[in-house]
């Protein structure tokens, strides 16, 4: 490996079912951050509903490793005026993400690599899924695209590590 810390935005009903890959996410040093606890669309989504439904992973995560994230990616970036007021309600922190892989279309891992490579600059948050069902190529991509990044001069680092350094360095 290559030392490399992430963040996971995590859907609760996932966590439930994989609590030891969690476990190992927290005991590695990773960030976790919040994904709804179903994946909802959240278009219409009423904010009783989405603050059950971060409420909820929010509640599996301090279960797993008493651990309570601050950061909420919003399913397909889905950000509305509800949205916004139940993160603000609840103290989280929205995150988007800058460069995405489009893993979850399967594209072939060099097609991913080359999606990364071509588009990161100072300060991306690149989107990647650690699930895909079916065949996932987006492991095999990281080992295309991480050392050329490393090799470029670029430092992977936690969303909550970018936002304190103002995401200007590589």
């Amino acid at each position: 490996g290559y030392g490399i810390k992430a963040t996971f935005f995590v859907i609760g009903e996932n966590c439930r079912e994989n609590l030891g890959i969690v476990r190992r996410e927290l005991d590695s040093g990773h960030e976790i951050g919040n994904h709804t606890y179903s994946h909802p669309h959240l278009t219409n989504i009423t904010a009783e509903k989405l603050f059950g439904e971060i409420v909820c992973t929010e509640n599996i995560l301090f279960e797993v490793g008493e651990y309570r994230p601050k950061l909420f990616r919003p399913p397909e970036g889905v950000y509305s005026l509800t949205v916004s007021g139940t993160l603000e309600r609840l103290d989280y922190i929205p995150i988007l993400w800058t460069v995405d892989t489009t893993d979850w279309k399967h594209p072939s891992a060099e097609k991913i690599a080359k999606t990364v490579t071509d588009n990161v600059k100072p300060g991306s948050i690149i989107l990647c899924h650690d699930y895909v069902s079916g065949k996932s190529n987006t492991a095999a991509a990281m080992r295309l695209f991480i050392p050329e990044l490393l090799k470029q001069g670029y430092v992977f680092v936690t969303v909550s590590e970018l936002l304190v350094s103002g995401g200007t360095e590589k």
